[in-house]
C-alpha cells in the first residue's frame, strides 16, 4: 500500500470515527408523527414477513392523498430495513443505527468524490466531515427515512462515473463500466424518486460532451430504463409525484430564494448573524468552484448540480430544505476547489485554507451543541398513542376502516385499514365522502392542529352519526354511523 493510500485509509477511518460517535453520543429515542416513515417500514415489515411489498393497509381515497402519501414509496430503504425488523420488530433505536452508517458512509462516498477531484486529504475529510454535521444532516440522522440512503448511493455512482471517466474505462472498458454505473443509477432512484435527477444528467452529460453516441452511454440508459420500468410495474411506480410540478412561476422564484441560504445550515448552530456572514463568505470560493467548473471541461457533477436544483425549484407542492440536502456535499466541493485556485490567483498565504478549516470545525462544534437531543416530545411513542393503537387493534375487526389525520402511521401500528381525510365545505360533503368510502370508525387526535380546527368541530356538531367508545386525554375513537347502513 502507498503512502497515499495508507493517508487516505487513516483519514477515512478517523471520519468513520468522529461522525460515528458524535451520532451515537446524541442519538434520540422515539420518531415524530411524519408518515414517511411509517410506509418504509410497513413496507420493510411486508418484506420481512413474506407479504406483499404494497400491503400496508394504507389506502389512498383522494388525489391529494395520492400526492402527499403515495401507497408505494421506493424498495431499497425497505431492503435494508427488512432483517432489522425481522431481528427486532418495530425497534426505532436498531433502525436509526441503519440511518446512521448510511449518513456515514454517504460522508466516505463524498470524500472519495473530492479526492477524485483532485482535493488534498484534509480538505476532503473536513468537507465530508462538515456535511455529515451540518444542519440540515443533524435535523434528519434520527428519522427513519431514505434521505442517507440516497445520499450514499448518488454520492457512490458520483465518484464511480468520475473514476470511470479518469480511468478511460468509459472507452476502453466500456459493457462492465457501464453495467457498474447503471446499477447504481437504478439504485439511486429506487432509493428516492429524486434520483431522476442522477439518471437525466448521465443523459445530458453524454449528450453535451460527446456529441455521438458511444455503447457506454447507451448501454447505461438501455439498462436503467430496463430498471425504472421493472420498479414501475412491480414495486415503486414514481410517477405519481407528476402532478406535484405544476406551472406555478410564482412558486419557482418563492423555491429560489428559498434554497439559496441552503448552505448556512453548515454553521446553523451559530447566532443568526454569524451564520448569514459566514454562508456569504463561504459562497464566493463555492460559485468561483462550479463557475470554473463549468468554464473547463464540466463532470456528471456540474451536470447533477443543475438538474437537482432543476427538480427541487419546479417542485411546486412544498419546500423544505431536505430537499436540496444532496447539494450540501457539492457546496463544500466547490468550496475547497475555488478556495484553491483563488490562493493561487490571488497569491495568498496558507493561513487562508487554515482559517477556512476552522470556520468549518467551528460551524460543527455549533451545529452539535445547537441541536435537538432527548427524546421527541410529541410521537408515535407517546403513552396515549399507543393505548389508542392498542385499543384499535383488540376491538376493530381487521377489515374495518378508520379515518384519522395520520393514516399511514396509523396502518403501521394498528394493521387495519386506514384512510386520510379531506377538509369538505360543509358537513355533507364530508358526510357524503365518509359514505363513499364506507367508513367505519374516526380517529380524532385532540391536541393535533389540524384535528382540532376541523375533524372535532364536525364531530360535535353531527353528534348522532358518531359514537365515542374510546377517549383518552390525547385521542377519541368513534364508531361512524352510516346512514346507508341503516336503510
Amino acid at each position: 500500500m502507498s503512502r497515499g493510500s495508507r493517508t487516505d485509509v487513516a483519514a477515512v477511518a478517523l471520519l468513520i470515527a468522529v461522525i460515528g460517535a458524535v451520532y451515537a453520543a446524541t442519538l434520540r429515542p422515539g420518531q415524530d408523527w411524519g408518515g414517511d416513515f411509517s410506509q418504509y417500514v410497513n413496507h420493510a415489515r411486508n418484506l420481512a414477513l413474506g407479504h406483499a411489498y404494497g400491503e400496508t393497509r394504507y389506502e389512498v381515497t383522494l388525489p391529494e392523498a395520492a400526492t402527499y402519501m403515495p401507497a408505494s414509496y421506493p424498495p431499497v430503504f425497505p431492503l435494508l430495513l427488512a432483517p432489522v425488523y425481522r431481528q427486532f420488530g418495530l425497534n426505532f433505536v436498531a433502525m436509526k443505527v441503519v440511518v446512521q452508517t448510511l449518513f456515514v458512509l454517504a460522508a466516505v462516498a463524498y470524500y472519495a468524490l473530492s479526492r477524485s477531484r483532485g482535493l488534498e486529504v484534509t480538505e476532503a475529510a473536513i468537507g465530508a466531515a462538515a456535511f455529515a454535521l451540518s444542519g440540515i444532516v443533524l435535523s434528519l440522522k434520527d428519522l427513519v427515512l431514505a434521505d442517507s440512503t440516497y445520499l450514499f448511493f448518488a454520492g457512490l455512482t458520483l465518484s464511480t462515473l468520475v473514476f470511470i471517466e479518469r480511468q478511460g474505462w468509459d472507452k476502453t472498458r466500456p459493457i462492465p463500466a457501464a453495467a457498474a454505473v447503471a446499477i447504481l443509477l437504478v439504485l439511486s432512484y429506487a432509493s428516492r424518486g429524486i434520483g431522476l435527477a442522477l439518471i437525466v444528467a448521465f443523459a445530458l452529460h453524454e449528450a453535451v460532451m460527446t456529441r455521438r453516441v458511444r455503447l457506454f452511454g447507451a448501454l447505461v440508459l438501455a439498462l436503467v430504463a430496463a430498471g425504472v420500468i421493472a420498479l414501475s410495474a412491480t414495486l415503486y411506480d414514481g410517477r405519481v409525484y407528476r402532478t406535484q410540478f405544476a406551472v406555478m412561476p410564482s412558486v419557482y422564484l418563492e423555491n429560489a430564494l428559498f434554497y439559496l441560504g441552503s448552505p448556512a445550515s453548515l454553521w446553523s448552530g451559530s447566532p443568526a448573524a454569524l451564520r448569514r456572514f459566514l454562508f456569504v463568505l463561504s459562497s464566493v470560493p463555492a460559485v468561483v468552484g462550479w463557475a470554473r467548473a463549468v468554464a473547463c471541461r464540466p463532470t456528471i457533477v456540474e451536470f447533477y448540480v443543475v438538474t437537482m436544483a432543476a427538480i427541487v425549484v419546479l417542485y411546486s407542492t412544498d419546500h423544505n430544505q431536505r430537499y436540496v440536502l444532496p447539494l450540501v456535499p457539492l457546496y463544500l466541493l466547490y468550496f475547497f476547489e475555488g478556495l484553491s485556485w483563488l490562493r493561487r490567483r490571488l497569491m495568498l498565504g496558507s493561513w487562508v485554507t487554515a482559517g477556512a478549516y476552522a470556520l468549518l470545525i467551528l460551524g460543527t462544534g455549533f451545529n452539535v451543541r445547537g441541536m435537538e437531543k432527548g427524546p421527541y416530545r410529541q410521537g408515535v411513542e407517546q403513552p396515549t398513542f399507543l393505548e389508542a393503537s392498542d385499543f384499535i387493534r383488540r376491538n376493530v375487526d381487521r377489515d374495518a376502516l378508520v379515518v384519522s389525520w395520520n393514516p399511514r402511521v396509523l396502518a403501521l401500528y394498528t394493521d387495519r385499514r386506514s384512510v386520510w381525510y379531506p377538509e369538505t365545505a360543509d358537513d355533507m360533503g364530508f358526510e357524503r365522502y365518509l359514505e363513499t368510502i364506507r367508513a367505519q370508525y374516526v380517529l380524532v387526535y385532540l391536541m393535533g392542529e389540524r384535528d382540532k380546527r376541523w375533524l372535532a368541530p364536525h364531530v360535535t356538531r353531527q353528534r348522532s352519526r358518531f359514537a365515542e367508545i374510546f377517549r383518552n386525554s390525547d385521542f377519541a375513537l368513534y364508531r361512524y354511523h352510516s346512514e346507508t347502513a341503516n336503510q
